[in-house]
């Protein structure tokens, strides 16, 4: 399952390459969320890090069908490490509060 979504991964940064793939919030203390400002994340670099993360993983031992907590709410690390746990052929598993 990991290679299919990195296969899809890198086809969509080549195809959407510099084109949003994801909002974050961006830094600052707006209270409301109407008044929030968004920073895009491109295609090419959702692709880098999540390969990095993979990369990482793997130069921690972890290997193929090992398990993956992620102690995280929903958020750009989230998916980052979601994504390049399934990449390297782990088990991502999202602890939640």
């Amino acid at each position: 399952m990991g290679d299919v979504i990195h296969t899809l991964l890198v086809e969509a940064a080549e195809r959407f390459g510099t084109s949003p793939a994801l909002h974050v919030p961006a830094a600052g203390k707006a209270r409301d969320k109407k008044e929030r400002e968004y920073q895009p994340v491109n295609w090419i670099e959702y692709r880098a890090a999540v390969e990095e993360i993979a990369l990482g993983l793997h130069a921690l031992g972890v290997r193929r069908g090992d398990i993956v907590a992620i102690d995280a709410e929903t958020s750009l690390e989230f998916y980052l490490a979601d994504l390049g746990a399934l990449t390297l052929g782990a088990i991502a598993a999202g602890l939640y509060t």
